[in-house]
Order: C-alpha cells, then sequence, then structure tokens
C-alpha cells in the first residue's frame, strides 16, 4: 500500500461513514465495533509513520488513518457537554431541515449546527497538522 491517496479515502471515508450513522452509533455492538475498526486504522497509521514512500506535502498519509477515531472522541466528548448544557441529544442537522424533517419534536438551534459542524470538520482538520 504505497499509494497515499488510499489512506486518505480509507481514513476520511470510514470517518464520514461514521458521521453519517452517528444515530447507530447510540448501539452498543456497533459502537464496539466502530472503537475495534478506528483502533485497527490507527494502529496501521502508527505502523505506516515513517514510510518514505508515504510522505507527501502536508505531512504522511499514514496520519489520514487517525480521522475515525479522532471523529469518535470528538463525538462523544461533545455530546456530553451538549446534554450537560442542553439536558437532551443533540440533532445533525442540515441547512434545509427542520426539526419535523427529522421527527424530533422540539426546535434546532445553535447547539445543534456546530455539533455538526465540529463533528464533520475537526475530524478532517486534525490529522493535516499532525
Amino acid at each position: 500500500m504505497d499509494n497515499p491517496y488510499i489512506y486518505f479515502i480509507i481514513g476520511y471515508g470510514v470517518s464520514f461513514v461514521f458521521w453519517l450513522g452517528h444515530e447507530f452509533l447510540l448501539k452498543k455492538w456497533i459502537l464496539i465495533s466502530a472503537i475495534l475498526v478506528s483502533l485497527f486504522l490507527a494502529f496501521m497509521a502508527f505502523k505506516y509513520q515513517g514510510m518514505e514512500s508515504l510522505q507527501m506535502k502536508g505531512g504522511y498519509a499514514a496520519n489520514d488513518l487517525f480521522s475515525p477515531a479522532l471523529f469518535l472522541i470528538i463525538y462523544f466528548l461533545y455530546r456530553y457537554l451538549f446534554k450537560l448544557i442542553y439536558k437532551y441529544e443533540p440533532i445533525m442537522t442540515s441547512y434545509w431541515s427542520t426539526s419535523w424533517d427529522q421527527e424530533h419534536h422540539r426546535k434546532l438551534h445553535v447547539g445543534d449546527s456546530l455539533f455538526t459542524v465540529i463533528t464533520l470538520v475537526l475530524p478532517i482538520l486534525i490529522p493535516m497538522f499532525i
């Protein structure tokens, strides 16, 4: 696996799948599976860290494999903080959605939008600066 773009696609692809399926992460067996997948990818990132063939302009391509683990950490820390502040689960939002479209019976607010943006963007930005 000497092609650096494979690591990019795998790392950010798995992170994006976790982001899209965030409601499934509340089920225990899916959460454990997601943690195992992210730990395996993080182990692979450590293993391939010093390979010269994976050196890119911004750093090593293997750093992209940390993205799923970072997503899970950010998601659960921010979800816990959200529940402490607002006393209910966050809703992932989109520009055109309303709470009634998503079958939730409360109004969307800035916290939901921040939750959506932070959990999508931070797992992508952090590996770029490692």
